[in-house]
């Protein structure tokens, strides 16, 4: 009994530690398989692992260089559709580096309509200066402080008050610039605010400025401009064909018959390096 007794019990005890009489473990031969096997597959796994966390990142990037470059495009259409006039010169306050000429004495020569290659990194448009912004219910025009008639003129004889806008390229950003006129009849307060570059520090900006350059887009390998005169019959010609070389209008007069203008933009992808073209065409709503 006492031999019937304990065989039971070391029964028990090998079931309750999870073996049995017949059970056998992992031959060396089979751990040395397990071990290659894993050794091989953990860096496969691995590389696959980073390469679809990297294209990822990149297809992010893309999607969002894409769709900033798109908001960018738009805002340059906002602004050319309700623009008075294209501008292609326009001397700086003060020696300015981003100008593509500010190679000119005190920067006068800084931003200047130099044709349409990819080296052309400058649209200029004159707008109407307003209250308020564009989506508001009591929007409404600014006017110059006149010299022979008061504010409280018609404003027939007043003339409306404009800000210039710059878009340009500086260290493969796009900025967005706006120049406000100064000439305004008391009681008005513009919804623009004249920008400066951020890189001049507070205490040696002008007195004018109210705000830094607005960034727009990074990455950014080419902006170019080519200006079209559209007559009413559809007819379309390039602004430089509507002049003789020999002959051309004053440097301010170039665009003034430009009332259609195409916007290209080259980005490239961080990291990636890809290059990527997006372009539109604009018409001119106050011709």
């Amino acid at each position: 009994m006492a031999r019937t007794e304990r065989r039971w019990y070391m029964q028990r005890i090998q079931r309750i530690k999870g073996f049995s009489a017949n059970s056998q473990g992992f031959t060396i031969v089979e751990l040395t398989l397990v071990i290659v096997f894993m050794a091989v597959l953990i860096p496969i796994f691995s590389y696959l692992l980073v390469n679809t966390y990297q294209d990822s990142l990149y297809l992010n990037d893309q999607i969002k260089t894409t769709t900033q470059t798109a908001q960018a495009l738009s805002l340059i259409e906002d602004d050319v559709r309700n623009a008075a006039s294209f501008e292609s010169v326009k001397p700086a306050q003060y020696s300015d580096f981003y100008g593509p000429r500010s190679a000119g004495s005190s920067g006068v020569e800084a931003w200047n309509y130099i044709g349409y290659s990819n080296s052309n990194m400058v649209l200029m448009t004159q707008n109407y200066a307003t209250n308020v912004n564009g989506l508001s219910n009591d929007r409404k025009p600014l006017f110059i402080k006149p010299v022979n008639f008061s504010c409280q003129s018609t404003e027939e004889v007043l003339n409306r008050l404009k800000y210039l806008t710059i878009y340009f390229i500086y260290n493969n950003t796009l900025y967005r610039r706006l120049l406000t006129d100064s000439r305004i009849c008391p009681g008005d307060t513009p919804i623009q605010k004249q920008t400066c570059p951020p890189y001049i520090a507070d205490s040696s900006k002008d007195a004018s400025c109210q705000a830094n350059d607005e960034v727009l887009l990074e990455n950014v390998t080419g902006f170019s401009t080519k200006y079209f005169q559209i007559s009413a019959d559809g007819t379309s010609q390039t602004i430089e064909s509507t002049f003789s070389p020999s002959n051309p209008p004053p440097p301010d007069m170039v665009l003034a018959g430009a009332n259609y203008v195409e916007v290209t933009i080259t980005t490239s992808t961080p990291g990636g390096g890809e290059s990527s073209t997006m372009m539109r065409r604009i018409a001119k709503a106050n011709s």
